[in-house]
């Protein structure tokens, strides 16, 4: 009898009532009842909301207040709850796990019909998390392969440079310079060059994070809250001093190995190779062309699913179509027959506004989140136990919403207005539930019902195509739609809400005004909300995966970029090397064309390993993509091969313009 008190949110108490610091012990209607203000809540806390919760108990995007939850006997209240359990210091989650397990028999025997409900404990931040886990593993694979090939580009240049001054580092020794100066000193060079460059990966990172932030998929929690504090700052410098003396190590090993005396003898240019070096800096150029591949490869694989996810069949037309929801508050609208004829009358007015080509609604709209799910009983699949029976998504419609969200009709007739509670009951399913239920025979004329035979069996009168719920990536789950006026439960809590679609002659962004008046002249109380274009709710459910398509495509860029200058840097010292070598050959009649081949050859070589097991590693690599893809195999040919050939030709570029030096010695 207390329940009458609210406390708002920090941004609805900015947005709604200006930040009034007296707004605590005052009124506001709610739902046509009066609620005082009691609090509100810190800025950015909007927990319980859809990130990481259970989909089913249909939370909003962002809470804007909060109400007590006032627990009745009423049939007709919440009959799903989350729980949130606050956990004393000595009690672990498997602990709780058991507790539960004796909770479950216990209500098996005050709810025999409940049977095979189970109760499962998860860490809230697991489960905030478990959505989020995935892209962010392949970001940072992702990351971990772009580090590890601009580390071997690092190592391969810093290898040149010390065998470029291998003279200087020889005179140094002369000149009393133990081997331990010599390292430190290359050392202290390869930690300021990786110092500098991670001093300028933190600036592009600060703009990279707000791209992220700015652009990235609402499911990932929390993410308008990341940002470069001193943990982040400090992980990056450590990590580049790490990558920096790891990468430096060996060239600076290596140049401080040399024979003073050879060295002094041979003097010029030409002491600055060793037996060792070029294979050393041939296998960092294979394993960046390689690691470059597995990383382009996986981008051209989300590249498909997503083409594949755009062009698949969604069972609806989005185009030129506005969605909103409609909740008519209890206790005004208690009544299911009071409902139902509101939903009617704010149905005619949107029909009859001049630029509407149709409208109907239902409790749920495709990627307008997840429809109820309940047990039904077919005579023609008959289950032997509960565990058996099928379980269907169970949707309330109105006539001619199929035509307006435009999902074809397959067989049989649409929904009525003369399908009532005094007419033979009737429902429409979809195809698989045709499929799956009736093995592919047209179920029309057939029956189906609730599970429990206290309500009557419906005859089947119609079959539509099967529309996608959640995401362009999922599987179509058995459905049965059933006319709102039609509700046998006269409780369904779905009644109390539902979902318009409004299709457009024109733009459909200019009838919003429209919409508002037409509800508005049936009960000026009515809030319009999630009001939307279906279009914005196909983009918005597409988000995560071109969120994870465009990391991994930059990230492949990026790869193929530092591929191509770690080429460029090899084979143009290389050149510079063979100089003399490259003189004495045009001298004896070798062709400047010749010439150009051979250099090509030496890159082609250098390429076609890196690429050879670049692919083996990618068919490891792909089948870990597994949940990321969509009807695309992870050893998809057609990607294997066009990769590989672009990345050969981007490689073999890069070596043109040293081939073309070569070609130029006289």
């Amino acid at each position: 009898g207390h329940e009458h008190v609210v406390v708002l949110s920090h941004r609805l108490w900015r947005s709604r009532f200006g930040g009034d610091a007296g707004i605590v012990g005052k009124s506001l209607d709610l739902n046509g009842d009066s609620y005082t203000v009691i609090g509100v809540m810190p800025d950015k806390f909007t927990f319980p909301n859809q990130e990481g919760i259970p989909p089913i108990l249909d939370l909003p995007k962002e809470t804007q207040f909060w109400v007590p939850l006032a627990l009745t006997n009423d049939p007709t209240g919440p009959n799903e709850l989350g729980v949130v359990a606050q956990l004393k210091a000595d009690v672990p989650v498997h602990r709780l796990q058991q507790w539960l397990v004796v909770l479950e028999k216990e209500l098996e025997e005050h709810l025999p019909r409940e049977k095979g409900w189970s109760c499962r404990a998860v860490p809230l931040t697991h489960q905030v998390t478990a959505d989020a886990r995935r892209p962010l593993l392949l970001l940072l694979g992702a990351v971990t392969v772009v580090l590890l090939i601009a580390c071997a580009n690092v190592s391969g240049l810093t290898l040149n440079r010390s065998l470029y001054r291998r003279r200087e580092l020889t005179l140094r020794g002369a000149l009393g310079a133990g081997r331990g100066r010599l390292v430190r000193q290359l050392m202290t060079e390869s930690l300021l060059l990786a110092l500098a460059g991670g001093c300028a990966g933190i600036l592009l990172g600060e703009v990279g994070l707000y791209l992220a932030k700015r652009f990235g998929p609402e499911s990932i929690p929390h993410l308008h809250e990341v940002g470069l504090d001193p943990r982040v700052i400090a992980y990056v410098i450590g990590i580049t001093l790490i990558t920096g003396v790891l990468f430096g190590l060996a060239p600076a090993l290596g140049a401080s190995r040399t024979n003073m005396v050879d060295a002094l003898k041979e003097g010029g240019q030409r002491a600055v190779g060793s037996s060792a070096a070029p294979q050393i800096r041939n296998l960092f150029l294979i394993a960046q062309v390689a690691m470059a591949l597995v990383l382009v490869i996986a981008a051209g694989l989300l590249v498909r699913t997503f083409y594949s996810m755009l062009h698949s069949s969604a069972g609806f037309d989005a185009t030129r179509v506005v969605t909103f929801e409609l909740s008519l508050p209890i206790p005004k609208y208690a009544d299911p027959d009071r409902m139902a004829l509101t939903y009617q009358q704010v149905l005619s007015r949107l029909q009859s506004i001049p630029a509407v080509r149709g409208a109907g609604f239902a409790s749920v709209v495709p990627m307008g989140g997840p429809p109820d799910s309940t047990a039904v009983r077919i005579p023609e699949y008959p289950a032997t136990n509960p565990s058996e029976r099928p379980y269907v998504n169970y949707l309330f419609v109105s006539p001619e919403y199929f035509a307006a969200i435009g999902t074809p009709l397959l067989s049989g007739r649409d929904i009525k207005d003369t399908d009532t509670l005094n007419s033979v009951h009737v429902a429409i399913v979809n195809n698989t539930l045709a499929r799956k239920y009736f093995h592919g025979v047209n179920p029309v004329g057939k029956q189906l019902g609730m599970a429990t035979t206290r309500y009557p069996l419906r005859t089947i009168v119609g079959m539509v195509a099967d529309a996608k719920r959640a995401s362009l990536r999922e599987e179509p789950s058995p459905e049965v739609f059933v006319p709102y006026t039609q509700n046998e439960i006269r409780i369904w809590p779905s009644m109390q809400s539902m979902q318009f679609v409004v299709r457009t002659k024109g733009d459909s962004t200019a009838i919003a005004e429209s919409v508002r008046e037409a509800v508005h002249s049936i009960d000026p109380d009515l809030p319009v909300a999630k009001f939307t274009t279906l279009t914005t709710l196909v983009d918005q459910s597409l988000t995560a995966d071109r969120f994870s398509m465009l990391l991994v495509g930059s990230f492949g860029i990026l790869a193929l970029i530092m591929a191509s200058i770690g080429m460029y840097g090899v084979i143009s010292y290389s050149v510079m090397q063979r100089t003399p070598e490259i003189g004495i050959r045009m001298a004896l009649g070798a062709k400047r064309g010749h010439i150009f081949l051979m250099i090509l050859g030496q890159g082609s070589l250098l390429a076609s390993t890196g690429i050879a097991i670049g692919l083996v590693a990618a068919v490891a690599a792909t089948r870990l993509m597994q949940n990321f893809l969509y009807n695309v195999h992870p050893i998809d040919p057609a990607t294997f091969v066009i990769v590989s050939l672009f990345l050969a030709i981007i490689v073999l570029l890069a070596c043109y313009i040293p081939a073309r030096k070569a070609m130029q010695v006289n």
